[in-house]
C-alpha cells in the first residue's frame, strides 16, 4: 500500500514537473510570437510594406532565387548569409516566408537568454529577464528582417557559452565548434557585431597562455577555427566559383569602411545616443556595484572584461556615426548577466521588501510592462485590421503605382527605381535595369555606373520618389522618357518608341 502510494506521489510530481515545462516552453513561444508581431511581414499584417532595408535584403534573396549572383548582378553593403536567409524565406512563401524565418530566430533568441539568465536565477525570474532584455524591441525592432535581429541568437548563445565557461568551467567541443560557427556567421552578415567573440576569446587566450595550458588553448583554437571554417568555406567558395570576388571586396569591405569614416564627433554623438538608455544605464550601474563588492580578484577581472565587451559594443554600432534604432539590438545580448544578477532574489527578500526588490519592482513597472503592453497593442490591431480593406499595399495610391507596374510590363521586363525603395521592385515581381537596384547619392562611381546600365539596358519603366535629379531629368530627356502617370509622391516614367 505504501509503495502504490510513493509511485502516484512520484506519478504526481512527474507530472507536476512537465506541466512546469510545458507551461515554460509556452510562454517562451508567446513572448517571442509577440515580438515577431511587430514585423512589417507577419502573416496578418497584410497591408505591410516592408522597410527600407528588409526590402533590399528580400530583393537580394529574389536575386539568388532567380540564379543571379549577390554583389556581381546586384549591389548591397551587407554580409552574405543574410541573402540566403531571405532566399530561404522567398522559396517558402514569396513574400510572407521570411516572416517565419523571422519566428525561428526570435524563438531561438528567447531561448538564449532564458537558459543564460538560468545560470543565475530561477525559472520566473528568468521570464522576467526575458521580458526585460526584449522589451527595447517597440523601438528597436523597426519593421524586422534586419541583420542585428538574425545576429541577435547567434550573439546570445555565444556569450552563454563563453559566461558558462569562464564561471562554472562547462565545456566541450562541440560547444567551441558551434562558437566558431556563430562567429562566422555574424562576420558574414554584419561585422561590426562580433565584440563578443573578440573581447571573450582574447580574454581566454591570456589566460590559457598565463597558467601555460597550452595543449588545452590549442584545442580551443583548433575546434573555434573548425567551427569557422564551417559556414566560412562554402560562403568564399560560392563567391570566388561565381565570379564575384571582387565585388564581394568592394561591396562589403570597402563600400562599408567609406560608410563608417565619418568625423570622430558623430561616432562620439552616436557612442552618447546608445548609451543614454535608462536600461543601458543601469545595466553598467549593477555590474559597478558587483564590482566593488566582488571579493575575488578573479570575480573583479571578469567584470572589467564584461564592462570592455559593454563598451566595444556600443563603440561599433557607433562607427558609422548613425543613430538607427535598430543598431540598438546589438545591445540586448549584454543586458542578460547584470540583469539576471540584479533578478536572482529569494522568497525572504521579496517578503521583507529589499531595497534589491523595490529596484526590480521599479524596472517592471518602468520597461517591463509599458514595453510589453505596446507589443500586445500592436499584435491586437493587427487582428482588428486584417483584411478590413481592399487595398493590397500600404495605401490606395501606392496600391495603384504596383498595380500600374503590373499591367503595364511583362514578368521578364526590366525597370529601375531612382531612390532606395526596393519594395516596388519586390511588390510587383520585377527586377531592376541596373546593378544598383538602389543608389547611395553620395558615391559618384555608384551613379556613374547606374546610368551606364540604363543606357546599356533601357528599363520599360523609371520609378521616381520625388522630383528628378538633374542627372536623370537629363537622361529622361535625351533617351525619350515621357511621364506617364504619377501616384502620390511617385513619378512613372516610359520610353516613347
Amino acid at each position: 500500500m505504501l509503495m502504490e502510494s510513493d509511485f502516484y506521489k512520484m506519478k504526481k510530481k512527474l507530472l507536476k514537473t512537465q506541466i512546469k515545462k510545458f507551461g515554460i516552453i509556452f510562454t517562451l513561444f508567446c513572448l517571442a510570437l509577440t515580438v515577431c508581431m511587430l514585423s512589417q511581414l507577419d502573416f496578418l499584417t497584410s497591408k505591410g510594406i516592408p522597410y527600407t532595408d528588409s526590402s533590399v535584403f528580400q530583393y537580394m534573396g529574389r536575386i539568388i532565387d532567380a540564379g543571379y549572383i549577390p554583389y556581381k548582378d546586384s549591389f548591397d553593403h551587407k554580409g552574405l548569409l543574410l541573402y540566403f536567409i531571405n532566399f530561404i524565406g522567398v522559396k517558402i512563401a514569396y513574400h510572407r516566408g521570411i516572416w517565419l524565418i523571422e519566428l525561428i530566430f526570435m524563438i531561438t533568441t528567447v531561448i538564449g537568454i532564458y537558459k543564460m539568465s538560468r545560470l543565475f536565477c530561477g525559472r520566473f525570474q528568468s521570464i522576467m529577464v526575458v521580458m526585460l532584455v526584449l522589451s527595447p524591441m517597440t523601438i528597436y525592432f523597426q519593421g524586422g528582417n534586419l541583420t542585428e535581429e538574425y545576429a541577435l541568437p547567434m550573439q546570445i548563445w555565444s556569450l552563454y557559452i563563453y559566461v558558462d565557461y569562464i564561471l562554472n568551467d562547462r565545456k566541450s567541443k562541440e560547444r567551441v565548434i558551434l562558437c566558431g560557427m556563430l562567429f562566422a556567421s555574424v562576420l558574414f552578415i554584419r561585422a561590426n557585431m562580433i565584440p563578443v567573440w573578440v573581447v571573450f576569446s582574447l580574454y581566454i587566450f591570456i589566460n590559457k597562455l598565463k597558467s601555460r595550458e597550452f595543449k588545452e588553448l590549442i584545442a580551443l583554437v583548433k575546434n573555434f577555427f573548425i567551427g569557422a571554417c564551417i559556414i566560412s568555406l562554402p560562403l568564399i567558395v560560392y563567391i570566388i566559383k561565381n565570379g564575384a570576388l571582387d565585388a564581394f571586396i568592394y561591396d562589403y569591405l570597402i563600400f562599408n569602411k567609406a560608410y563608417s569614416s565619418v568625423a570622430l564627433m558623430q561616432k562620439v554623438r552616436a557612442f552618447l545616443y546608445f548609451f543614454n538608455n535608462p536600461i543601458i544605464l543601469i545595466a553598467f550601474t549593477i555590474l559597478v556595484f558587483k564590482f566593488i563588492k566582488a571579493k575575488s580578484n578573479e570575480k573583479r577581472i571578469f567584470y572589467i572584461v564584461y564592462f570592455i565587451y559593454m563598451l566595444m559594443a556600443i563603440s561599433l554600432i557607433s562607427m558609422s556615426g548613425e543613430t538607427y534604432g535598430h543598431y540598438g539590438m546589438v545591445l540586448l545580448p549584454m543586458l542578460i548577466y547584470p540583469y539576471s544578477l540584479l533578478f536572482n532574489v529569494n522568497k525572504e527578500a521579496v517578503i521583507m521588501l529589499s531595497s534589491k526588490v523595490i529596484i526590480i519592482i521599479y524596472i517592471i513597472i518602468s520597461f517591463i510592462v509599458p514595453n510589453w503592453i505596446n507589443m500586445i497593442i500592436n499584435f491586437t490591431e493587427d487582428l482588428t485590421n486584417y483584411n478590413n480593406s481592399q487595398i493590397e499595399w500600404g495605401y490606395l495610391e501606392y496600391d495603384n503605382m504596383i498595380n500600374y507596374i503590373k499591367n503595364n510590363t511583362r514578368d521578364s521586363d526590366l525597370i529601375t527605381v531612382y531612390g532606395n525603395e526596393n519594395a516596388i521592385y519586390n511588390l510587383s515581381n520585377r527586377f531592376s535595369a541596373s546593378v544598383y537596384s538602389f543608389q547611395p547619392e553620395y558615391d559618384p562611381k555608384i551613379i556613374d555606373e547606374y546610368f551606364l546600365d540604363l543606357e546599356k539596358n533601357e528599363p520599360k519603366l523609371i520609378i521616381l520618389t520625388g522630383d528628378p535629379t538633374q542627372r536623370m531629368n537629363e537622361f529622361l530627356i535625351i533617351h525619350n522618357y515621357k511621364n506617364v502617370e504619377i501616384f502620390d509622391k511617385y513619378i512613372i516614367y516610359q520610353k516613347e518608341n
